[in-house]
Parts: C-alpha cells; sequence; structure tokens
C-alpha cells in the first residue's frame, strides 16, 4: 500500500490543481459571509448564491453517477433531502408549528 504522498505525486497536474481550485473556492464560500455587504440589509443574493452551491454540488455527484457511471442510485438524493430538511428546521426564524429552532444560518450548514 503506497502512502498518500505517493499517490498526490502520481496524479496529473490538472487533477492537483483542481483539487486545490476546489479548497481554495470552498474556503471562499465559507468566508464569504465576512466580506459580502448585502445591499439595503438584504441576503437574498447570499440565499441565491447558497442555493446555487447547493445545488451544483448535488447535480455533480449525479452526474458522476448517472452520466459517467450509468448507476441508478437515489441514496444522494435522499440524503440531500434529509439535510435540506434538517437545514431548514434548524434556522427557521419564525417556529412553524413548534418545530422551527431559530437558530443562526450557519448552524445549517453541517446537515446540509
Amino acid at each position: 500500500m503506497t502512502d498518500l504522498s505517493e499517490y498526490v505525486e502520481e496524479l496529473p497536474v490538472d487533477a492537483v490543481h483542481a483539487g486545490l481550485a476546489a479548497v481554495v473556492v470552498a474556503l471562499l464560500f465559507l468566508a464569504s459571509p465576512l466580506f459580502v455587504q448585502a445591499p439595503s440589509g438584504s441576503l437574498v443574493f447570499f440565499e441565491v448564491g447558497v442555493l446555487f452551491v447547493l445545488y451544483a454540488m448535488v447535480l455533480v455527484g449525479l452526474n458522476l453517477q448517472f452520466g459517467h457511471a450509468g448507476l441508478v442510485n437515489f441514496g444522494p438524493v435522499a440524503f440531500f433531502a434529509v439535510g435540506g430538511y434538517t437545514a431548514a428546521i434548524l434556522t427557521a426564524e419564525d417556529p412553524f408549528q413548534g418545530v422551527g429552532l431559530g437558530l443562526p444560518g450557519r448552524s445549517g450548514l453541517p446537515p446540509a
């Protein structure tokens, strides 16, 4: 069994650059609330951006399974649905029927 450094050395340069780019984009996305100011106190653009990134991650996973591998597997869709409902319940501002917890938005990131 080879160690991680040998595995990384065998990777094509494009794969290493893609991995580094993904890490940089993820860090910028997580740090975006610190430097992104919404106009007039509205978070519409930020909310749309979050939804865009979440759907993009799900679509990339489904494209890998259905498009390249030809597998029919609805497991990732179920996990996405459970994570979405959990994040919605945790971050609901107005508790609906006693279920919403009204926690800050960042508390919904781990389950999502």
